[in-house]
């Protein structure tokens, strides 16, 4: 999305006032024009403790009235408060998430780097809860986002997350020139590119490639051992949040054969009887963990 960035505002480092906001182009020119040139249905504002009305514009100054009563404010004062209407009517009548996603779709990321990949599939999205209030839709809408971490940490070992169908809000409408803005508080639009993703596949493979790495081992069960640490087979299992993989459990240093993570941890103790393992060995150990609909996914790839 970097490519359709118009200009930044903000300071990225100050997180207090929201970071940095990116202003993205929009390509519907025809939208573009509407918006520019749109006309406030309500020039409406409070002022001083009151509900005040435009009635007509006097050089540097506009005329409003409240009932019976008057009062002249400056027209650079009154521009900026009918701004803020023009931003809320022209986000409730146009509707950014939507016009976001007819001109480009649905975006995803790929980040990869030493012994991790992390792959995000973002659509918007908006709930029929708030679809009774106008002014909340005007501003914001829902995004819902797969996300997939893959990861081989020396101290932890190789490891498969997902996350699916998540639900958050996130900043994000359209300026008065019609382009869009996102607030990189919440989520960093521009990280993301214009285009789909199969981040299952792409997890996936990364995950198989990892366990690849992993050698000159024996098994029993689903513990695997090596020289100095062996691997147990494991499932994390929170909602829609899952991770499989395979933990790394240093060899205890005085007690040859025995493997401990933490004091107070269970002990494991390595079996006279053991199997010289394969790939295999612990690509099924981990399978054999995932839920029926994941183990689709992995069968494909």
């Amino acid at each position: 999305m970097k490519k359709h960035i118009i200009k930044y505002v903000g300071d990225p480092e100050d997180r207090s006032s929201g970071g940095t906001y990116a202003i993205f182009k929009n390509p519907n020119i025809d939208q573009k024009n509407k918006i520019v040139n749109y006309n406030i249905k309500n020039k409406t504002f409070f002022s001083k403790g009151f509900k005040w009305t435009v009635d007509s514009y006097e050089g540097d100054e506009v005329k409003c009235i409240n009932g019976k009563n008057t009062f002249y404010f400056s027209k650079l004062e009154v521009d900026e408060r009918l701004n803020d209407i023009r931003k809320s009517e022209i986000n409730i009548e146009f509707i950014p998430y939507k016009s976001f996603k007819e001109s480009y779709g649905i975006v995803s990321s790929l980040e990869e780097g030493a012994g991790y990949l992390n792959l995000r599939r973002l659509d918007f999205n908006e709930f029929a809860d708030v679809l009774n209030s106008p002014d909340y839709r005007g501003v914001a809408c829902y995004k819902s986002y797969h996300e997939i971490n893959v990861r081989n940490c020396p101290s932890y070992g190789p490891s498969f997350k997902y996350e699916l169908d998540q639900y958050e809000m996130m900043d994000f409408h359209f300026t008065l020139e019609g382009d869009f803005i996102n607030r990189n508080y919440n989520l960093d639009l521009h990280n993301f590119n214009d285009y789909d993703r199969n981040i299952i596949q792409l997890g996936i493979l990364k995950f198989k490639e990892y366990l690849k790495t992993y050698t000159e081992f024996t098994f029993y069960k689903d513990c695997f051992y090596f020289k100095e640490f062996m691997l147990k087979a494991y499932l994390k299992n929170d909602n829609d949040r899952i991770e499989i993989g395979l933990l790394k459990i240093e060899e205890r240093e005085h007690a040859p054969g025995t493997y401990q993570r933490w004091s107070r941890e269970k002990i494991y103790k390595k079996p006279s009887k053991v199997k010289v393992g394969t790939y295999e060995d612990l690509y099924n150990a981990v399978y054999a963990l995932l839920p029926a609909d994941m183990k689709l996914n992995f069968d494909k790839y």
